[in-house]
């Protein structure tokens, strides 16, 4: 599933449950969200893996048709859309991680701090790897750098997607989609349009605490509403785009 659809999720069922009569989901409502996403990611994985297996050849096939193709600018700007948007993920984590330390008061939530610290130190990490594979390629921007950037920073096995390419003298080639596909990509295109609306509600949001509240606690809860800005309309139109390609990629090459 897209990205956007485990964002809306997650956005969805936080507010539902803060409104549960346990204290303990209560009080961690955000951090049981979280686990629960990742427990329908999980779930999804063992229920449908045919089609979420040809979505992910369809979301890596464009980037390793760049390389081999020596499209070495597209390949160029879709490292700089990563390094991007993993650094908006990292403060935005980072800024969670702070407001959890500033206003915990004497009960620091440990289990929430330890969470976010994490998820703060892995998009650190990757910002910072992203930023060197864009730096290589910016300095070499040579179909070889291309491949060594998709193959040791972004885990891809390009050896077996060239040796396909190979067998069909360098035509690309795609099975035909599962069953259903087609309903699996509208549905995904629904949740990309909703992470959109929820992304211009949030920045109408941070307008309005910008502009009513002068306090730190309003400058925080500005600045957090201007990053779920952020990677709501990041998700849902980048998700949206990737769609729409991945439906021009299947109808161009079946």
């Amino acid at each position: 599933m897209k990205t956007s659809f485990y964002f809306v999720f997650w956005i969805v069922i936080y507010p539902i449950l803060g409104l549960f009569h346990n204290p303990v989901i209560a009080q961690n409502s955000f951090i049981v969200a979280l686990v629960l996403a990742f427990g329908l990611s999980w779930l999804l994985n063992r229920l449908m893996p045919n089609t979420l297996a040809y979505e992910r050849k369809l979301q890596v096939s464009p980037i390793l048709s760049d390389v081999y193709e020596g499209k070495v600018d597209s390949f160029k700007k879709r490292i700089r859309r990563n390094t991007i948007v993993s650094v908006v993920t990292a403060v935005y984590f980072l800024i969670v991680t702070f407001i959890i330390v500033a206003f915990s008061g004497k009960q620091v939530e440990w289990f929430s701090l330890l969470i976010f610290g994490f998820l703060s130190f892995g998009y650190i990490s990757r910002s910072a790897t992203m930023y060197k594979a864009y730096l290589k390629l910016k300095d070499d921007p040579t179909p070889e750098q291309c491949m060594e950037i998709a193959v040791e920073t972004l885990h891809l096995n390009y050896s077996s997607y060239y040796e396909e390419r190979m067998q069909t003298d360098g035509k690309e080639s795609v099975p035909a989609p599962p069953r259903n596909f087609k309903a699996f990509q509208i549905f995904s295109l629904i949740f990309a349009a909703l992470a959109v609306i929820f992304g211009l509600f949030c920045l109408v949001m941070f307008v309005l605490a910008l502009i009513g509240d002068n306090s730190l606690v309003g400058a925080i809860f500005a600045g957090a509403s201007l990053l779920y800005a952020s990677l709501a309309l990041y998700f849902g139109i980048s998700d949206f785009i990737a769609i729409r390609q991945e439906m021009k990629f299947i109808k161009t090459r079946l």
